[in-house]
């Protein structure tokens, strides 16, 4: 299989001078009648030729021809190159450049392999990454389906991945948490007990002192230094065992569990800051040490130590973003919640800081999630202890739905999550309707098995329109993927493929695939068949699985 557009994207680069990122010239357009691919370099370009637009387009359009023309390959593959006002430049494929892909979709049986647009670089993706203060919610839910198929793309483009969860297990959130369970551990016992202010109050922390409760009865209730940090351990312990089932349950696995305590315990902290002020980026004022993070582009400097002596998130996030770029990885890309936004330039600071380039660190906000039940938003409130979590929306709706629906939208913007949607098994649901796609297909296998294989010639037969959009959408998958890795953009991947199974259901529903003409019908279930390892692959990408019955 030749895919083209690299090809294509160099000759096209060297012909206006373009010196930008690899990948940045030729765009899929969204109108079928502006071609397979187009260019607008010759109205963006730099250059004195910048300014002509439209007169440069027609010189550049007809030394393509010419180059394309004289090259083997190229020429094969493109039909038409056409330059149009105010100065695009596009490109027609040949139906049988098309076709010639069939061949390789259906031999993949689902299995696409790796793409080589990363080759190879070291990236480490840090999600989720909730304080073992309390179940994973449905904003987690999000934030673990982003980073997970956002890791699966990467690794299909062709970086290699890791995928870490970063365990904020000290400071005050885990006193609070130790006291929240003593208080409940009282009450359990029939002691009096005062709830700390700020303390968590979600049901699960009465499970868990009535649980040490059948266990130790009143065994605990020695000395108070020693029981917060007994009961901050258990609770703590217990919490993070419930995390790692939910995240198991939703089909996420994590290569890396990187504690805060272990930057603590080994001096790491105390060791970069002395390197950072000695590099001269940090000084006292106040009382306390400061980062200067305005040298780097934040709006103000930033506290590393506080005038008490205690240190700052900062800090402890400075000390680990060294350690991951001292573990080798090259790009680090970080997925945070939307009460992070601010934090975002202060992050960029520290990298620079550290001797990196900013632009080695990707931050992307995953914004919150709001569940529908009858059309209505159902309430919630984290610090009443009132919220849905991750295992009963999955317990509700499915994994395959759960995830699909996180994905339907842009990470940065806010989701509405129906859940009588999710539910149904209609074809308004985005799920149902892919995977109603893939074992339509599913069932024509017993049909292929007697054809056997399309023969040569057979895909000539492939003339209709409904065929021609769905080998233009098939071809376009590995530009698809290399896109969405490097947009960071796994929502991409939902609209394609609800768009796939669109244009496979409306070509169902119009030809019959299965007729008396056998060259036909090989052609047709050649073609379904490579609709289906697309579906397949696309959907594995997202975590949802592709049933052969329903």
């Amino acid at each position: 299989m030749h895919w083209i557009h690299s090809d294509l994207e160099r000759l096209v680069a060297k012909e206006v001078s373009y010196q930008g990122r690899p990948g940045g010239l030729l765009e899929i357009p969204k109108d079928r009648s502006h071609g397979d691919l187009t260019t607008s370099a010759c109205l963006t370009g730099e250059g004195p030729s910048r300014t002509r637009g439209w007169a440069w387009a027609q010189e550049v359009e007809g030394s393509l021809h010419r180059s394309i023309t004289g090259d083997a390959s190229l020429s094969r593959s493109i039909e038409k190159v056409e330059a149009v006002r105010p100065g695009f430049i596009n490109f027609f494929l040949k139906p049988s450049y098309l076709k010639s892909f069939l061949p390789h979709w259906i031999q993949s049986a689902g299995d696409l392999g790796p793409l080589q647009f990363g080759n190879g670089e070291r990236v480490v993706i840090e999600f989720v990454s909730a304080n073992p203060t309390g179940p994973l919610t449905i904003a987690h839910g999000r934030q673990a389906a982003v980073g997970d198929t956002l890791a699966r793309l990467l690794q299909r483009a062709g970086f290699e991945v890791t995928k870490e969860y970063y365990l904020n297990d000290v400071g005050n959130q885990m006193r609070i948490l130790g006291a929240s369970l003593f208080s409940h551990y009282l009450e359990a016992c029939g002691r009096p007990a005062q709830f700390p202010d700020d303390g968590y109050k979600g049901g699960y922390l009465r499970e868990l002192a009535q649980e040490l409760y059948r266990r130790e009865e009143g065994g605990w209730l020695d000395s108070e230094g020693a029981q917060l940090e007994r009961f901050t351990d258990f609770a703590a312990s217990k919490i993070l065992q419930g995390i790692r089932e939910d995240l198991e349950e939703f089909d996420v696995r994590f290569d890396v569990w990187f504690s805060e305590k272990k930057l603590h315990a080994g001096g790491a902290i105390a060791k970069v800051l002395d390197r950072l002020r000695q590099d001269g980026w940090l000084y006292e004022a106040e009382g306390a040490l400061w980062l200067k993070s305005t040298r780097a582009g934040d709006d103000k400097d930033r506290v590393v130590r506080k005038s008490d002596g205690g240190l700052t998130y900062l800090a402890a996030d400075i000390a680990y973003h060294q350690d991951k770029f001292a573990r080798g990885f090259n790009r680090l890309i970080n997925i945070l919640g939307p009460d992070h936004h601010g934090y975002v330039p202060r992050l960029k600071a520290s990298v620079e800081s550290l001797g990196f380039s900013k632009d080695q660190l990707s931050v992307i906000i995953v914004q919150l999630t709001t569940l529908f039940r009858n059309g209505q938003p159902v309430r919630m409130s984290t610090r009443e202890g009132e919220f849905v979590t991750l295992h009963e929306l999955v317990r509700e709706v499915g994994r395959d739905a759960a995830r699909f629906f996180f994905l339907m939208r842009r990470s940065e913007s806010p989701l509405d999550f129906d859940l009588e949607l999710a539910k149904s098994q209609s074809q308004a649901n985005p799920v149902y309707y892919l995977q109603y796609a893939h074992t339509r297909i599913a069932s024509l296998g017993r049909f292929a098995g007697a054809l056997g294989e399309p023969a040569a010639g057979d895909f000539d037969r492939l003339e209709a329109q409904e065929e021609t959009e769905l080998m233009r959408l098939l071809w376009q998958y590995p530009y698809l993927l290399v896109k969405c890795a490097e947009l960071l953009a796994p929502h991409l991947v939902t609209v394609y493929l609800k768009d796939l199974a669109q244009a496979f259901h409306t070509f169902y529903d119009r030809h019959r695939v299965v007729s008396d003409d056998a060259s036909l019908t090989r052609a047709r279930l050649g073609l379904a068949r490579a609709v289906q390892a697309v579906l397949k692959d696309g959907l594995g990408i997202l975590g949802v699985t592709a049933p052969e019955k329903m």
